[in-house]
């Protein structure tokens, strides 16, 4: 897809999958991963990517609520 792992953060990928929109920006570790963008047509472009890579065996939970132990919340401003 074109992502490129950040310089000194080795599970962290960085690119632009949908050119002139933002870019994309994914976290893996072991078997999950987090990802966003500034625009939800990248994320969704990001979503029907992987799930063709891998035949579709993946599940999507929606919006980050803990990921490593760190938990997240959400304010709309």
């Amino acid at each position: 897809m074109g992502l490129k792992a950040i310089p000194n953060s080795p599970c962290i990928f960085r690119g632009t999958i949908i050119p002139g929109k933002p870019p994309l920006t994914l976290g893996l570790c072991v078997d999950d991963c987090i990802y966003f963008s500034e625009n939800k047509d990248v994320e969704l472009e990001f979503e029907k990517r992987l799930t063709e890579a891998i035949n579709g065996k993946i599940s999507f939970m929606g919006n980050v609520t803990q990921f490593l132990g760190i938990k997240f919340a959400h304010h709309i401003d």
